[in-house]
């Protein structure tokens, strides 16, 4: 049986490869939050959801109606186009976060599929005091109306909504 140990994200000092002697997708252990990396947002009433306790995140690309497609546990993540990457930082707070649940983490390692650079895997401390998981900097997203695995409903939403591919760039060109 696969363990994978959990890991306070505060506690973390750098970014490392776990591996897996299942030969199953390494994990990383996520890096802490320095200042460059710290949300941008403000706060709202509006509490964020909340990672299950000690849930492992597995990131893969599998396919979908839109090709390839970074997802978690077979759902669609999205990236929001007012978020920014460099530094990263979130603007969907509020009531936002209802709809579109930020891919959050409890310090719990991340196991990366072998086609993600596990490198390019981080974190956003939000603002609410949640951390969200981040791709080449930009915060990852669900989307509350995806059901099942494979459903890309998110995309081109508002036109600020985009399912991604494994280096978080756009499927689709806006």
């Amino acid at each position: 049986m696969l363990v994978i140990g959990v890991l306070a994200v505060a506690g973390l000092t750098g970014c490392g490869v776990i591996k897996d002697p299942t030969g199953a997708p390494p994990a990383i252990a996520l890096p802490s939050q320095d200042q460059s990396s710290t949300s941008t947002s403000t706060s709202t009433s509006t509490p964020a959801p909340t990672p299950a306790p000690g849930r492992a995140i597995a990131l893969a690309v599998n396919p979908t109606a839109l090709g390839q497609t970074l997802t978690v546990d077979g759902r669609t993540v999205y990236r929001f186009e007012s978020d920014g990457n460099k530094p990263p930082r979130s603007a969907c707070v509020g009531k936002c976060v209802v709809s579109w649940p930020p891919l959050l983490t409890d310090g719990t390692a991340v196991r990366v599929d072998p086609s993600i650079d596990s490198k390019a895997v981080g974190v956003l401390a939000r603002a609410d005091g949640s951390v969200q998981v981040t791709l080449n900097g930009w915060p990852l997203y669900l989307y509350a109306q995806d059901k099942q695995p494979g459903d890309v409903k998110g995309e081109g939403v508002a036109g600020t909504w985009s399912a991604i591919d494994g280096t978080a760039k756009p499927l689709r060109k806006k």
